[in-house]
């Protein structure tokens, strides 16, 4: 005995169901049930073809993204030394290379030898670029070409272009000028450390004045003009400030603090 529902409606032959077989029950629920069971074959079916036309869809999308993928990059076996100004490379046709694009030329198997540049012209297999930064001093033969951006303008590395700060030792009166910006004034003995006016050192200039010595360093800005708004102050051993210069006046920050040490009557005045 069996019962089964087929397009939602039960069928069955030992009476379970509501469209039973039995006892002539065929002669009325036998078309219907085939009628839903085609039914269920067509939806059946309709999915089938959907999901296969979904798949024959993305396969085509996928083919075409790596399509379009591969036009942006290629090849070329031309001997070249990297080099700036106008390079010629045989290549591939049919790339998206465009007057104006940006590109890399990279050795596939050494990367540190490589060029930057921007398209010039691009006819069939001829690829040329005006290469404007380079790197490497071997020839190579064995070019991968992708589609790039410029190299942008490099951005300040440090004081006075450089990743170190200058050094400058001073043991008698100095008076501070415009080329000492970003140096360490190392100062040693007892003297005036001396600045320039501020209108002359300029916005944002500014340097480290170091008591390195035993002796204590008078900080004196130009005539009347003040640095943490006092005219003068002391710098004692040991003590570190960066000083800076807005300007129209210099202000500074501890950097290392100070101390003095007295074994005998002297004057200390507070920074």
């Amino acid at each position: 005995m069996t019962a089964v529902t087929i397009n939602g409606n039960g069928y069955s032959d030992d009476g379970s169901q509501s469209r039973d077989m039995r006892f002539g029950g065929h002669q009325t629920w036998l078309l219907p049930m085939l009628q839903d069971t085609m039914t269920e074959v067509d939806a059946a079916t309709n999915a089938a073809i959907s999901a296969d036309s979904s798949a024959s869809a993305a396969s085509g999308s996928a083919t075409a993204a790596s399509t379009y993928a591969a036009a942006l990059k290629g090849t070329s076996a031309t001997p070249m030394t990297p080099a700036t100004g106008t390079n010629t490379f045989t290549t591939q046709a049919g790339k998206q290379w465009g007057v104006g694009q940006a590109v890399m030329i990279v050795s596939a198997a050494d990367s540190t030898h490589w060029m930057i540049g921007q398209v010039t012209s691009y006819s069939t297999t001829s690829l040329q670029v005006s290469v404007s930064d380079a790197n490497g001093a071997t020839s190579k033969s064995d070019w991968s070409i992708y589609v790039s951006g410029l190299r942008g303008a490099q951005g300040a590395t440090g004081a006075a272009g450089t990743a170190s700060i200058p050094y400058s030792a001073k043991s008698a009166n100095y008076t501070v000028a415009t080329a000492d910006k970003a140096k360490l004034i190392d100062c040693s003995s007892t003297f005036t450390l001396s600045f320039n006016a501020a209108a002359t050192l300029g916005a944002d200039w500014w340097c480290y004045v170091r008591n390195g010595g035993s002796g204590d360093i008078t900080i004196d800005p130009s005539g009347a003009e003040t640095i943490d708004g006092m005219t003068t102050f002391v710098c004692y051993p040991g003590e570190v400030r960066l000083i800076q210069c807005d300007g129209s006046a210099l202000r500074s920050v501890v950097v290392n603090p100070y101390y003095k040490a007295f074994t005998a009557s002297g004057t200390f005045t507070k920074p």
